[in-house]
C-alpha cells in the first residue's frame, strides 16, 4: 500500500499557467471565408467612426518589435507570419510568429493595400515625409567650402 506525499501549502501566490484558456465568447464568431475583403469606401458600418489608434491598442497584450516580416508560411487553414529584427550584422532573426486563418489573412492584406493606397493616406505620408525632410535641412552643418587645392607639375 503506498502513501500519498500532502500537498505543499501554497502562500498566496498562484503559477500562472503556461498555456493561458482559451478566451471565451459570447456569441459565435463571424464566418471569414464568405467575408469579402472590402475594396472601397468606409470599411466601417454607417454613422460609426474610427476609434483613435491609442485606443485601438490593448495595453494589456505582449508587443513585440519588428523591422520586418522574415516570411509567410500559407497553409489551408491557418498562415505563419514570421517577423524579424535586424542583429547588426544584417542577417535577420526571428522575434515571433503570428498565427491566423489563411481567409483572415487574405482579408488584412487587402485592407492594408487599400488603406495605404487611398489618396487621404498617401498626400499625409508625402505631407509628414515633406516635414521630415525639411526639418533635416533645417538641421544639416552648411555645405564645406572648397578650399583651392595646390597644384602640382604632375597635375599639369
Amino acid at each position: 500500500m503506498t502513501t500519498r506525499k500532502p500537498k505543499p501549502a501554497t502562500t498566496g501566490a498562484i503559477r500562472p499557467s503556461r498555456n493561458p484558456p482559451a478566451p471565451t465568447r459570447s456569441k459565435p464568431a463571424a464566418s471569414t471565408v464568405d467575408t469579402p475583403a472590402p475594396v472601397s469606401g468606409n470599411p466601417l458600418p454607417p454613422g460609426e467612426h474610427r476609434v483613435p489608434v491609442a485606443d485601438r491598442v490593448p495595453v494589456n497584450v505582449p508587443m513585440v518589435y519588428a523591422d520586418q516580416v522574415i516570411d509567410v508560411v500559407y497553409g489551408v487553414h491557418t498562415s505563419k507570419v514570421v517577423f524579424g529584427i535586424e542583429n547588426g550584422t544584417g542577417a535577420l532573426r526571428a522575434v515571433g510568429v503570428a498565427v491566423i486563418p489563411t481567409a483572415s489573412l487574405l482579408i488584412v492584406a487587402a485592407n492594408i493595400v487599400r488603406d495605404l493606397t487611398a489618396p487621404s493616406i498617401v498626400e499625409e505620408t508625402a505631407h509628414r515625409l515633406g516635414g521630415v525632410l525639411n526639418m533635416m535641412r533645417e538641421m544639416a552643418p552648411p555645405p564645406a567650402a572648397t578650399l583651392p587645392t595646390k597644384s602640382t607639375a604632375k597635375d599639369k
